[in-house]
């Protein structure tokens, strides 16, 4: 694919010397995943063995002479996932390479370095399609081996849907590995709810009972439009700190009773084929269940050398280069998470 047209709109000898980006995406839940040093290596399978069950239905009270119960309970099972791949390549024409200096000359007139600003894009475009990746329709499909898909959030938290090779059906099989419910039924995900202070600390109080330590590994992440609404409500109050500790990051964010809530400009973005329904999503995200895992030879970014293509025979005068990812985003503990569809004023 000839890229003439790209560079010729980096070597226009009237315009200003800069490329004013128009397009910018910041990947909240890598970013935060990865300042906890929650990431691990990937091998071909990830597995987890999953702690779900208690031992209280064995407890006996009894009376002297009476004969005392037997029994055991299933409190454990192995949850596995499988590394996922994805790839982004990156072309330049023989004539474009030699004319960005690729062969040692260059055009002098470019205002921008050409390569460096196609590379600059090419990762970019990896955290537009992550995000995608990240924040898409629940499937189960894949959730299997051998089948192409990263796992998002929603895979993870959406009711009945298998995660980790495991089968989740209401509160009839894996109830505790099912997303938590705010209702307790397992089937109100898509009711509706007001980006409330009310209804945010009613959603906390969902998933609180599923982990230990308050919520201080906690985090909710939303659109900005419930954004803006839940902090219109905040302003001035006690509980409400204006700025989030990842607002210096150049994150939009602020906190409620000590847990930050990030508004997703994905979920409005116009790249975003489904921000109509995104708009409406609200994440309730217990961090210290969450781990990215990552292939060291083909990290999320990681750009390849660009071969000549013409080496190969019948190739193309171009030079070729990719950027790789392998692995997947994986939760152990879905039911310490809430996933709402349906969160809009009015």
């Amino acid at each position: 694919m000839a890229l003439s047209t790209n560079l010729s709109a980096t070597t226009r000898e009237i315009w200003d010397r800069t490329a004013y980006t128009q397009a910018w995406m910041r990947m909240i839940l890598f970013a935060l995943i990865m300042e906890r040093g929650q990431v691990m290596k990937c091998g071909t399978a990830i597995k987890h063995t999953i702690d779900y069950e208690e031992m209280d239905d064995l407890f006996q009270e009894y009376a002297s002479g009476e004969p005392l119960t037997g029994g055991t309970t299933t409190m454990a099972t192995t949850a596995t996932w499988y590394r996922k791949r994805a790839q982004l390549p990156v072309e330049i024409d023989g004539d474009d390479w030699i004319a960005a200096g690729g062969a040692g000359g260059g055009d002098s007139g470019r205002v921008i370095p050409f390569k460096q600003w196609l590379v600059a894009k090419a990762h970019r475009a990896m955290r537009l399609a992550m995000n995608k990746a990240v924040y898409r329709v629940g499937s189960a499909t894949r959730d299997a081996q051998g089948v192409k898909g990263i796992q998002g959030i929603p895979d993870a938290l959406t009711h009945d849907l298998q995660y980790g090779g495991l089968t989740r059906a209401t509160t009839v099989t894996n109830k505790l590995w099912q997303g938590a419910s705010l209702a307790q039924t397992w089937a109100d995900q898509g009711t509706a709810m007001s980006p409330s202070v009310e209804n945010f600390r009613a959603c906390l109080d969902s998933i609180s009972e599923h982990f230990e330590g308050g919520y201080e590994n906690c985090v909710a992440i939303t659109s900005t439009t419930n954004f803006r609404y839940l902090q219109s409500q905040l302003d001035g109050t006690a509980s409400y700190t204006p700025r989030g500790k990842h607002a210096k990051f150049g994150f939009t964010s602020f906190e409620i009773d000590g847990v930050e809530v990030f508004a997703e400009p994905w979920f409005t973005n116009i790249r975003n084929a489904a921000r109509t329904d995104m708009v409406k999503y609200m994440y309730f995200l217990n961090l210290s269940t969450w781990t990215l895992h990552l292939d060291p030879e083909r990290k999320l970014g990681k750009l390849g050398p660009f071969i000549d293509q013409s080496e190969q025979q019948n190739g193309l005068d171009q030079y070729l280069a990719r950027i790789k990812f392998a692995g997947n985003l994986t939760c152990h503990q879905p039911n310490a998470n809430l996933f709402k569809t349906n969160v809009a004023f009015g």
